[in-house]
């Protein structure tokens, strides 16, 4: 009977997986065919087969003429489970649809586009979005652009069911801002699993940039056991532009290796005047984690990479943004990349299985993300 039974639960899970469908957007098929070798690892692993799985689907974008752009789904999707990896592009110069602007139209009309092709149900896996560091009035006449954009990502009247899955939001209450469901995951395990291979917490203090992210270097260090302090700035008085002003608990970053964890890096401008605080007060070497690598160029022409080369400070991100390879070798040299996809594919994986949970995702076990 008890082998009956486990038939029976094999047989179910096995119908459940084979009604979902992996999406990738234009530019994020790299990523998403790294996501779909860990989910078919999963599914292995807990069935003895993955082949039952359907291909990873392609949503490839056209142009008119005159801008407009149009989504083409090259995959069968109705009624089915549907996963749609899609990562923004910063904004280059040298690619037109590059930017959060031209990413956030894409995502709109294809929701439209998936609605009109009856699947099931819409799950968006987005590494990053853009706008959410606008989320509230911290001048008159300010916009809440987080809210505007949560809201316009899916339609909330639609009969359809949808969710959205991100990493490290700027602030957690921006959850509260999406009109569908929301989970918001942290890339955290990731870096607990480098730190732990490379590093010793007895010669490790972390630091927050700023007072906000205060929370976030004491979540660290405890974590791993280290050192923590945190540094003053100043009110941002133009758009990426703030000043360190000191260091709370000097003492405990002479000698020792910083480590500066923080969600998002722009310009640069605060993390490598951080560094230039604390090698001020003996630190030996400077390190950020920060899961979104915008690096952008400043109003002065600088690029952000080129800040960090010049401060002498090492980015450890994640690939949750698209990068070429070509730009990933050339930066080798201050930029690190640990990859989200076996966090995103065991998402897509306890979602997906019944009575499944994220909530295993929300602390560092090798078990989840190898």
């Amino acid at each position: 009977m008890k082998d009956y039974y486990e038939k029976l639960r094999k047989d179910f899970l096995i119908y459940s997986f084979m009604n979902m469908q992996l999406l990738a957007t234009d530019g994020s098929l790299p990523f998403a065919q790294q996501v779909y070798t860990h989910l078919c690892k999963y599914v292995k692993e807990e069935l003895g087969d993955g082949s039952f799985l359907e291909p990873l689907g392609h949503v490839r974008f056209e142009r008119f003429a005159c801008g407009e752009a149009i989504p083409r789904i090259q995959t069968n999707v109705r009624r089915s489970n549907v996963y749609v990896i899609n990562q923004f592009l910063p904004e280059l110069p040298e690619v037109i649809d590059s930017g959060p602007n031209e990413g956030l139209m894409r995502l709109y009309i294809l929701d439209e586009a998936l609605r009109n092709s009856s699947p099931a149900e819409i799950n968006y896996i987005l590494p990053f979005i853009p706008y959410l560091r606008q989320d509230r009035i911290d001048k008159p006449r300010a916009p809440i652009s987080a809210r505007r954009v949560l809201r316009m990502i899916s339609d909330p009247e639609s009969r359809i069911m949808a969710r959205i899955v991100t990493f490290d939001l700027h602030a957690a209450q921006e959850q509260g801002f999406s009109s569908v469901m929301m989970d918001h995951l942290f890339s955290e395990p990731l870096y607990f699993q480098h730190f732990t291979q490379t590093e010793d917490p007895h010669c490790v203090t972390f630091v927050s940039p700023d007072a906000g992210g205060a929370k976030l270097a004491e979540r660290y260090a405890r974590a791993v056991g280290a050192q923590h302090t945190s540094i003053q700035k100043s009110s941002r008085y133009e758009i990426n532009e703030a000043d360190a002003l000191g260091l709370a608990n000097p003492e405990y970053v002479g000698g020792k290796k910083v480590k500066i964890p923080d969600d998002i890096v722009d310009t640069a401008g605060t993390v490598t005047k951080a560094a230039d605080l604390v090698r001020k007060h003996g630190a030996t070497s400077v390190e950020v984690y920060a899961p979104h690598p915008v690096l952008s160029v400043d109003k002065h022409g600088v690029h952000a990479e080129d800040k960090l080369r010049n401060a002498g400070v090492t980015l450890l991100t994640t690939d949750g943004l698209i990068r070429s390879p070509e730009y990933l070798e050339e930066n080798k040299d201050v930029i690190r990349i640990v990859s989200l996809a076996p966090l995103v594919a065991r998402a897509i994986y306890e979602i997906q299985k019944p009575h499944g949970s994220v909530s295993k995702l929300f602390e560092y076990r090798k078990d989840v993300i190898q």
